[in-house]
């Protein structure tokens, strides 16, 4: 098709949005928006979301004080010091190794 020949018909514009983030199981965040620019909002929502997790994931950071020696056992490590299952059948998805359990 010639670029000569093209005609648009018709235009989709954005009228409103709504999302909800789901995170350890259950709804954390959740938006609703219905007003000008809501393309531009969206853009602003997901900056402050990331913000936020950002901002909170340092709440998991813990300095672990180990001596090399330490460094290397847990490298190599080929169980769970939690569990003493094997880290090769552990499951990433399963939600219970996120547990609030004195851990973190």
């Amino acid at each position: 098709m010639e670029a000569d020949t093209i005609q648009i018909t018709s235009k989709h514009k954005a009228l409103s949005y709504a999302f909800a983030y789901i995170g350890g199981g259950a709804v954390s965040h959740w938006k609703y928006y219905d007003g000008v620019c809501p393309e531009k909002q969206f853009i602003v929502d997901m900056l402050n979301l990331a913000d936020f997790h950002l901002c909170n994931s340092s709440v998991y950071k813990q300095v672990m004080n180990m001596n090399p020696s330490d460094w290397f056992d847990y490298i190599n490590s080929s169980t769970c010091v939690i569990c003493k299952k094997p880290l090769d059948e552990l499951d990433p998805n399963d939600p219970s190794l996120f547990e609030d359990d004195g851990y973190m």
